[in-house]
């Protein structure tokens, strides 16, 4: 072994044997030595004849191995024989791993936060989205509700009821009501089934709402098969009565092409008859559920009256209304019919074929 040379090992090999001997073999059993481990030993071993140094689990570091020996009865020798060694720190131990494993951890520290941060924002966004769907939802049915209730009931009491809970009735001065039915209902009803029956009264009051819609009415009700709408509870109560006429011809025309067409199809069909009446009534809300939009007076009563003493295809007033409408329309007077409490009224029917233009 050449002494200069520096020994290295690795951190593995932290336990490792010197063996070392005097070149004096005249008694080499009585042969003595003494070593230490610089660096690591601060005194020099006692003496002993064993000829090897053991050194178990030392640090990484810088270490001189230091070695004498003497022969018997002889003094140390002064030549100390020195052997450079150095043990190699671990990997893992090292500062660069040690900032390594940091860099990791905080890595993944950092990861996992950024993780949950991206996780938190994903629920965020899909509970946003959640929130928004069910916003949706909740308008549309809002939507829908309101729709449905604009379809009961007139749009100023609608908002009253949805703001306050609850709609008080109204009297109006000055409203002009429709009354219709079909002539000789019960004859025709016997000549057909009765999903038959229904389909008809359905498709016939179905073009009744879009024709009163057309002019800004609003259906009370239906009864078996009478249709009961106003104009005038919003708006002038002379042009409410101009639109209520308009939408009465128009009735009679549609009926009058389906009852052609049934005709021509060898199918039972219905006549109508139609009376107006202009005058005070009382309007509200009957009942808490199933909500029931209704009008009271004399004035439906009359309008009920001009429509029973009307013939098929006619549209029948009364002096009322005649008063509010002449200007729009050619009528002929027709005679008086009698009401209960009010006496003999004056009826006039419209002549259709002088309708104004609705300019």
């Amino acid at each position: 072994l050449d002494p200069g040379k520096e020994i290295r090992l690795t951190y593995k090999d932290r336990f490792f044997t010197f063996g070392f001997s005097l070149a004096d073999f005249a008694n080499p059993r009585g042969n003595m030595y003494s070593y230490k481990l610089e660096g690591y030993e601060l005194d020099w071993s006692p003496p002993t004849t064993i000829n090897s140094a053991r050194y178990n689990n030392i640090p990484a570091g810088r270490y001189l191995f230091r070695v004498r020996a003497t022969a018997p009865d002889n003094d140390w020798n002064s030549e100390v024989l020195s052997v450079p060694v150095v043990i190699e720190q671990a990997y893992y131990k090292s500062r660069w791993f040690i900032l390594l494993c940091c860099l990791a951890v905080i890595g993944l520290i950092y990861g996992f936060m950024r993780y949950r941060i991206y996780h938190i924002h994903r629920r965020q966004k899909e509970l946003e989205e959640q929130v928004r769907l069910r916003t949706l939802e909740l308008e549309f049915e809002k939507q829908k509700s309101d729709d449905l209730l604009l379809n009961i009931l007139p749009a100023e009491t609608a908002e009253e009821l949805k703001t306050n809970g609850a709609a008080k009735a109204k009297r109006y001065e000055q409203v002009t009501v429709m009354f219709s039915d079909f002539k000789g209902f019960s004859q025709i009803a016997e000549q057909l089934e009765p999903e038959e029956l229904v389909a008809e009264i359905d498709h016939c009051f179905r073009a009744y709402d879009q024709i009163i819609e057309q002019y800004s009415l609003e259906k009370i009700k239906t009864i078996g098969d009478a249709y009961l709408c106003v104009g005038g509870l919003l708006g002038d109560p002379r042009e409410a009565a101009v639109e209520v006429v308009r939408a009465a011809i128009d009735i009679h025309l549609f009926m009058e092409e389906l009852a052609r067409e049934r005709s021509l199809e060898g199918l039972p069909f219905f006549r109508t008859r139609i009376g107006i009446h202009t005058g005070p009534v009382v309007a509200g809300i009957v009942g808490i559920k199933k909500f029931a939009y209704d009008i009271w007076g004399d004035t439906v009563n009359i309008a009920s009256r001009m429509e029973s003493n009307a013939e098929v295809g006619k549209v029948n007033i009364s002096q009322n209304t005649f008063q509010l409408v002449q200007d729009q329309f050619q009528c002929h007077y027709r005679g008086k019919v009698k009401a209960k409490n009010k006496g003999q009224i004056d009826m006039y029917y419209v002549e259709r074929g002088a309708l104004d233009s609705r300019s």
